[in-house]
């Protein structure tokens, strides 16, 4: 291990537990990393002096023989929570992916420990608990929960907050139409940690052409943080841009942004007018009873397999690329249907000359 990755090894340790310099020689061991307690000290000194978040410090404390013990704590600790808070717990609880309630129980349970603190003073007639068994999350279209995924994220959010490039090595599957058209290894100015449809992403710019990229964590088969800097304040802005200009996550099929025009019927319409899809979206009703739905986006995957989702609720009244794409996936669905040969697999939304 180089330097930054024994600081940000000795920072996860530090956040799950307190540690002596001692306990941190071993755990390093047991991860192939041998080095004398002199270099753990300079490592301490280092992520007390440059890589600590916000409202965080590393507590010291000497013990028998002098021996020194190091905690991460929060300096502000005298905030006051109310039952309208412990509720607001319970709600973020019950929408937590099973990435997080699987993958991560241990420490969302130290949370619940500090809740249960917190409240014992309140008056039970000004708040109510629900018991977890009454808690119900169908966590439908959520990502899987892999092992890998706590250290992938880690490493992620670790990157992010200290503005260091990643090296992505490889990706598999073909979640937001990237990994077909950008050459691996990749170096990635992550910017972003993204969640979205029941699952996380991280969102930034290639190294090279300073292509604009989203990536399933869960996707990445090989990483590596690099020790290489970034400056992150002018390109967040314009990586949150990149994002407005997608209907979800997916790749655009062009650089364009089109007028999207859809028109649903009156209870399709209706229903859909209390939920947020895009920054853009405006819905007006029509003469006849039915919802005119516009939005300035780009054309992608995800647009088409949203407005298939409304079935025969929905008529798309412009752009005429939409139109024509639409018709184009309709006849291979219907061709599909009509012939006995077996599915392949196609993307006629693929970002066309994009290169890392």
């Amino acid at each position: 291990m180089n330097q930054l990755e024994r600081i940000k090894f000795i920072y996860n340790l530090l956040e799950i537990d307190p540690r002596n310099v001692q306990e941190i020689v071993i755990e390093l061991k047991k991860a192939g990393c041998a080095i004398a307690n002199r270099q753990i000290y300079n490592d301490l000194q280092e992520l007390e002096k440059n890589y600590l978040r916000k409202n965080q410090a590393l507590q010291i404390t000497t013990g028998q023989h002098n021996q020194k013990t190091y905690r991460l704590v929060y300096t502000d600790s005298t905030i006051a929570v109310t039952g309208y808070d412990v509720n607001s717990y319970q709600l973020s609880r019950l929408s937590m992916t099973t990435y997080i309630t699987e993958g991560r129980g241990d420490s969302i349970n130290k949370f619940r420990d500090i809740v249960a603190e917190k409240i014992m003073h309140l008056s039970k007639t000004k708040y109510t608990t629900l018991p977890i068994e009454q808690n119900f999350n169908s966590h439908f279209f959520e990502r899987k929960y892999t092992s890998e995924f706590n250290n992938i994220t880690e490493d992620i959010i670790w990157s992010i907050a200290n503005n260091k490039i990643i090296e992505i090595g490889n990706i598999y599957g073909d979640a937001t139409s990237v990994d077909q058209d950008l050459s691996y290894p990749i170096k990635l100015k992550a910017l972003l940690l993204v969640y979205h449809n029941g699952a996380y992403y991280t969102a930034g710019f290639t190294d090279k052409k300073n292509k604009f990229v989203t990536i399933d964590l869960s996707k990445i088969t090989a990483y590596n943080i690099t020790n290489q800097t970034f400056a992150h304040k002018k390109a967040l802005p314009l990586a949150k841009a990149e994002l407005q200009k997608r209907f979800g996550l997916t790749g655009n099929v062009d650089k364009e942004l089109y007028n999207i025009e859809l028109e649903f019927s009156s209870l399709t319409g209706e229903f859909l007018s209390h939920y947020h899809w895009h920054e853009s979206q405006s819905f007006s009703i029509l003469k006849n009873g039915n919802y005119r739905m516009k939005m300035h986006c780009g054309i992608n995957r995800e647009l088409f397999g949203w407005i298939f989702r409304w079935m025969g609720n929905v008529k798309i009244i412009g752009p005429k690329k939409l139109k024509d794409l639409y018709l184009e996936q309709l006849t291979i669905m219907n061709n599909n249907y009509a012939s006995n040969q077996p599915l392949s697999y196609t993307n006629i939304f693929k970002p066309k000359n994009n290169k890392n």
